[in-house]
């Protein structure tokens, strides 16, 4: 089992991120995400699920578009669909940690 593991003061929060698109990866047992952030104007424009294997986590897909609404990764979860949730989340916080 693997996850991208992150210390809370690795954490992206100031919802402000240079302009680019930055791919992230996380995982943890079955459940592989990959996404593409688009960022413009310092904001979350467009969240792409490049990948998200998982068995019945596919509800959480809709979390893209609340990240790229609410200008941050940090919304919240899916009910049904934790773990691919916290997967997708994470994925998405260390593509813009990494901006």
């Amino acid at each position: 089992m693997k996850i991208s593991v992150f210390r809370q003061t690795d954490i992206c929060r100031d919802n402000r991120f240079d302009d680019g698109i930055y791919d992230g990866h996380s995982e943890m047992g079955p459940v592989v995400v990959d996404v593409k952030v688009h960022v413009e104007n310092h904001k979350i424009t467009k969240v792409g699920l490049v990948r998200h294997d998982c068995g019945l986590g596919h509800p959480a897909d809709v979390l893209v578009d609340k990240i790229a609404e609410e200008n941050t990764w940090d919304v919240d979860t899916v009910s049904g669909a934790t773990v691919s949730s916290e997967i997708i989340k994470n994925a998405v916080n260390i593509a813009l940690r990494n901006n």
